[in-house]
């Protein structure tokens, strides 16, 4: 309930916004709304998963996670470019969260929650008895979605230098042709072991950063959406793979805190890499930022390589 809350607050300050600290006040509110959901919305999946099946409960999450993530700029580019204008997403978002608010609302509070309300406490991040699984899948997930966001932040602006156009619908298409090929690539690879779909995620992630760079001097789409492609093939195996090893390591009573713990260390990655993305490309250039962030991902994933191949335990293999 709260996470809506703050979700809603967050679509309502970026439909009123008109400077930039509400901007940065809707992206804080967005962030906290995102960060409250995370953990706790992937542990419920596993908990609620009917046969208990950690993979299927991991695929749940990811499909939610990425197929939103899809979804979201196409529908806004549309429903911007072809619609109602800039505040119309946002407006659409709010009332999109009115049926999960009144569902949250309908739900009878157990004891068992109540209990745990009255005796919440604050919780350091956990980290599984296996630690070495954890990092190799943070790692190899922190690519993936360091990825997304350049996909998610710049690329846009990349697309429009390279097209000659600022259409918003088409724009977005182009970061949903990412996301959607990663949620393909999920659902093909939901049997498939985690470490091998990690390794196979990273090195497709590496191959859609180059053709991602080398699109702008060659001023050709088709290269670009071909590195989209391959980026988002790499983004979903790596998520898939990652997000089902920590499924399988995590404590039963400890699994919120451990995958918050993972959400957590991604988030961070990310927001470094992307704001480090946007200084480069308002220092000098949206070219040359593109190029030293694919090269410097493309370094991450590699080095991300050998750590991950090295033999798991039992349960993540």
């Amino acid at each position: 309930m709260v996470t809506l809350l703050v979700a809603a607050g967050a679509s309502v300050l970026f439909a009123l916004a008109q400077a930039t600290v509400v901007l940065f006040a809707a992206r804080v509110a967005q962030g906290l709304a995102v960060g409250i959901a995370s953990g706790a919305a992937v542990a419920a999946l596993v908990e609620l998963e009917p046969g208990g099946d950690r993979g299927r409960a991991a695929l749940a999450a990811t499909l939610a996670t990425v197929g939103g993530s899809a979804l979201g700029p196409l529908l806004a580019g549309v429903l911007a470019e072809h619609v109602g204008g800039r505040a119309l997403p946002f407006v659409v978002h709010l009332g999109l969260l009115v049926p999960a608010l009144v569902l949250m609302a309908l739900l009878p509070p157990s004891r068992g929650v109540l209990a745990a309300l009255a005796g919440w406490r604050p919780r350091r991040p956990t980290l599984p008895p296996e630690a070495r699984p954890f990092v190799a899948a943070t790692l190899a997930a922190t690519a993936g979605w360091a990825v997304s966001g350049l996909f998610l932040a710049v690329i846009p602006s990349y697309a429009a230098l390279l097209l000659g156009s600022d259409d918003l619908a088409l724009l977005g298409g182009i970061v949903f042709v990412m996301l959607a090929a990663s949620c393909a690539a999920q659902v093909a690879a939901r049997a498939t072991p985690a470490r091998s779909a990690m390794l196979a995620g990273l090195v497709s992630l590496v191959a859609g950063a180059a053709l991602v760079a080398l699109a702008f001097p060659t001023r050709s789409l088709a290269v670009l959406l071909a590195g989209s492609l391959s980026a988002g093939l790499g983004q979903g195996l790596t998520w898939l793979g990652a997000t089902t090893t920590i499924n399988a390591i995590a404590p039963q009573d400890r699994r919120a805190e451990v995958s918050s713990t993972y959400f957590a260390a991604i988030y961070l990655g990310v927001s470094l890499a992307v704001v480090g993305v946007g200084a480069l490309a308002t220092a000098i250039s949206l070219e040359v930022a593109v190029y030293v962030f694919t090269a410097v991902v493309s370094a991450g994933a590699l080095a991300t390589i050998p750590v991950v191949a090295r033999p798991m335990e039992r349960t993540t293999a």
